[in-house]
């Protein structure tokens, strides 16, 4: 079943998206294939190309008909489903409901939200020259990571690993206080690093460590080497333009946001009763800046989409 509804779901949302702007009739020139009958239409197969992000080595006509091919087993399923009477199924309802939500919601914010002009050449330029570490002074990184429970880093141990230069010597040292410890070999290109870790990464010299901490986990993060490797700026422009945009939908969608959260009345019922989250208790307060870490639940909602 949940195959079953996996393709209801998918071929929901192709209608959905595909019938955003199409015309009520159907002409004949639109119909691409009859599955005994219902139609299939060119408006749904250029949706369901354009939605599902088909990568194919094949001609663009080869990857029309294997799309067509899907939608065509996907309309058999569905009329089986539907014969069976599964779209009463509570459990079915549920989630076609939901990804109608999903559907509705992503519209709202491509249409009416999200920036419709591309960064600026200027802006591409700006944050190349302000990021070297990601582009014209770019490093591949190798390091060595040990992870131990974090209560037992102490100055006492950060003292003996500061003179330590090879991760043989790190281990020796971990063995000798009996700290249980698990060990992985990474490499790294910059733009790979975790962001805020990136300008530390950027100026430790082998045999540098840096400690990081997640929750009762530290990583002793050794650098045994970094090489040199460049992007220049024509190379990194695609990267660049899609950070930027990915940052500035999420902004403009936070800030859309945070002003649907003040319009409106939310209610917690039942279970959550009295529940304020951390998002309406800043707006409460009339705290203008909902996107810090206690507005997580704006970028959760975004991301969830």
């Amino acid at each position: 079943m949940a195959k079953v509804l996996a393709r209801i779901i998918l071929v929901f949302i192709g209608l959905a998206l595909a019938g955003c702007d199409a015309p009520e009739a159907k002409h004949s020139s639109q119909v691409v294939a009859r599955v005994n009958h219902e139609e299939i239409t060119v408006h749904q197969l250029n949706s369901f190309l354009a939605h599902t992000g088909i990568k194919t080595w094949k001609t663009p006509r080869e990857a029309s008909r294997d799309a067509l091919e899907t939608l065509i087993e996907q309309e058999l399923l569905v009329q089986q489903a539907v014969r069976e009477d599964l779209e009463h199924d509570p459990q079915i309802m549920l989630a076609v409901e939901d990804a109608k939500r999903r559907v509705l919601a992503l519209a709202y914010l491509e249409r009416k939200v999200l920036p419709k002009t591309p960064p600026t050449p200027e802006d591409i330029q700006a944050f190349y020259h302000k990021h070297p570490e990601l582009f014209s002074q770019r490093k591949l990184y190798r390091l060595q990571a040990f992870a131990m429970p974090a209560d037992r880093f102490d100055e006492g141990l950060k003292r003996l690993l500061d003179p330590a230069q090879t991760p043989q010597e790190t281990a020796h040292l971990l063995q000798a206080r009996n700290i249980d410890y698990q060990t992985e070999w990474l490499q790294w290109s910059a733009e790979q690093a975790p962001l805020e870790l990136l300008p530390r990464l950027a100026v430790m010299e082998p045999g540098d460590i840096a400690a990081v901490q997640r929750g009762k986990t530290l990583l002793l993060l050794q650098l045994e080497a970094a090489l040199l490797a460049p992007l220049d700026e024509a190379k990194a422009k695609p990267a660049i333009e899609a950070y930027l945009s990915s940052a500035r939908n999420g902004e403009a969608s936070r800030i859309h946001l945070s002003r649907l959260w003040r319009a409106a009345e939310i209610h917690y019922q039942g279970e959550f009763a009295g529940y304020e989250s951390e998002t309406t208790q800043q707006l409460g307060a009339g705290q203008n800046d909902v996107t810090s870490s206690g507005g997580r639940h704006l970028q959760k909602g975004i991301d969830g989409l």
